[in-house]
């Protein structure tokens, strides 16, 4: 018997490629989890944005305080981790929605719990929370892999859905947000939408209340988490919608099933509840845009689609190659099923508008754009749509495509390891920059001194690329930033009258003088950025 059972499992694993992957996938991810011990370093796992998605958790089991007073008196350890915002109320909020809160619950308190059993009692940013968190991705991430895959297989076969799950999780930048910063929303969100994309299919072939209160509860949990990604709703609409025709039948069907479209409302309700309440305690408005206080905002006017999707500095297509190629896979996605073609090619459009118009369309520190892994399940589609393609050429065709695709891969793992080895910047990278270090571990000086730090001041007003953002080693000689420089220019200018009188003498076009002394402020910094350029070899 006990031989008989392995070998049995590998008849089944051998007969189901796909998950096979699965379960490969989660115990590679799992040792380099274990390799890299994140949970040990200071600002790994909960820092950064995760400081804000996790504020919630101790806020209420440990210190029983939602108004955070418990800041004012834990001193430079609180504000470290707790950065919260302060309401016209003049109460603490924290900064984002409690949806990833959520989700990182039930391990959080399983950290607690085991935590109080040692001498990390009292840190709620010690390695018992923190490993709970990283196993809490790796589940849902699980969950997520086990449903798509269930929905790929209604349309591919066990090979193709085998290799599709394979490049998504190692040739896409979802693989750094699973052992580099898996607290991150990314690696959670990607795994919601895998499953809500499964109900969606069920709930079509079966309509019912417990589907339709399941699809409310993960639309509201998708949209609580990243509330952008409320555009989940649309695949209810879309999605096996092949012609006009059909989706007037779908819509219809839907104010025939009104009552069923009443109970995903009350699921979706559910879910925001707390929050709606929260929201209301510390401003006294059921809704709050956290973001407004610092200035975040989007720019629908002004979306920045070229550089969200091929920039040096975060371009989607640059960092996450494999998925340009899977674009071409919505060719054949529109060839043999609409149904498919449609509603992913409509998010996917929606979706880029919406990041590209965001402030900061770069993400801030990220590999790569981090906002498209959310909805990496809906790309795995097209992807295989171009792999059955592929897999059914002549060896001529095929090998060659399929180099191509494990080629796809091995720059995604490399680059993953220069961005965790710091070889490839996290916000400041330029053409120059990513060349200089193209599949080399070892960074030379030029990639330094040619990287360029975002004017996220600039951006704020919806400016990109301004004048001001200059490379690293110029920044090293000026000492400061460019916009910096820039104003200590205009400065030293407007305190030269001499100086201040021949530029009014000069005027010829009546501007007033902040504008003159912005002109000729910005001539010289010019001059010093050629006069840089021009010394580099």
């Amino acid at each position: 018997m006990i031989i008989k059972y392995p070998k049995k499992l590998l008849e089944k694993l051998k007969r189901y490629p796909s998950k096979t992957v699965i379960w490969i996938s989660l115990l590679i991810i799992f040792a380099i989890n274990i390799q890299y011990q994140n949970w040990d370093r200071e600002n790994k796992i909960i820092a950064w944005d995760v400081n804000h998605y996790y504020a919630y958790l101790p806020m209420v089991f440990i210190y029983n305080d939602i108004d955070m007073d418990f800041i004012s008196q834990g001193g430079e350890r609180m504000t470290k981790h707790y950065w919260p915002i302060v309401t016209a109320k003049g109460k603490r909020a924290v900064m984002v929605s409690m949806g990833l809160a959520y989700l990182y619950s039930p391990f959080f308190l399983a950290g607690h719990g085991i935590a109080q059993l040692t001498p990390y009692a009292g840190d709620e940013f010690s390695p018992p929370y923190k490993i709970a968190l990283i196993l809490s991705c790796l589940f849902y991430f699980t969950i997520g892999l086990i449903f798509l895959r269930k929905v790929l297989r209604r349309y591919y076969s066990e090979l193709v859905t085998g290799i599709s799950l394979l490049l998504i999780v190692f040739g896409t930048n979802l693989f750094h947000y699973l052992t580099e910063e898996p607290t991150m929303t990314h690696a959670y969100n990607f795994a919601l939408i895998s499953v809500f994309i499964f109900l969606i299919t069920k709930w079509l072939q079966r309509p019912g209340i417990k589907y339709a209160l399941l699809i409310g509860v993960m639309a509201g949990l998708i949209a609580l988490i990243r509330p952008s990604n409320i555009i989940v709703v649309l695949l209810l609409v879309f999605w096996g919608v092949s012609s006009a025709r059909e989706l007037g039948s779908r819509i219809s069907f839907y104010f025939r099933n009104f009552h069923l479209v009443g109970i995903m409302i009350i699921g979706f309700i559910l879910v925001w509840l707390p929050q709606i309440i929260y929201w209301h305690h510390v401003s006294g408005s059921l809704f709050l845009y956290t973001y407004g206080s610092s200035g975040q905002g989007f720019f629908f006017d002004n979306p920045q689609v070229y550089h969200l999707l091929f920039s040096y500095r975060k371009g989607w297509f640059v960092y996450t190659p494999l998925m340009f190629v899977a674009l071409f896979g919505f060719y054949f996605l529109y060839k043999n099923n609409k149904g498919l073609f449609w509603p992913i090619i409509i998010y996917l459009a929606i979706n880029t508008y919406i990041l590209a118009s965001w402030w900061s369309w770069w993400n801030g520190g990220s590999f790569g754009l981090r906002s498209f892994i959310d909805m990496y399940g809906l790309m795995a589609f097209p992807l295989a749509a171009l792999l059955t393609f592929f897999l059914k050429q002549r060896s001529l065709i095929m090998i060659p495509a399929l180099l191509i695709l494990a080629a796809l891969l091995y720059l995604n793992l490399f680059q993953a390891t220069q961005n965790r080895n710091g070889a490839l910047h996290y916000t400041m990278m330029t053409k120059k920059s990513y060349w200089d270090v193209f599949l080399d571990m070892t960074p030379p000086q030029s990639y330094w001194d040619n990287l360029v730090y975002p004017d996220y001041e600039a951006a704020k007003q919806g400016i990109y690329y301004s004048k001001t953002e200059i490379p690293y080693g110029l920044e090293k000689q000026l000492g400061m930033r460019g916009w910096q420089y820039l104003n200590k220019l205009k400065d030293s200018i407007s305190n030269q009258p001499d100086r201040l009188e021949e530029i009014i003498r000069n005027n010829t076009k009546s501007a007033p003088i902040d504008s003159l002394i912005q002109i000729e402020a910005m001539s010289i910094f010019n001059k010093i950025i050629d006069n840089y350029y021009k010394e580099k070899p």
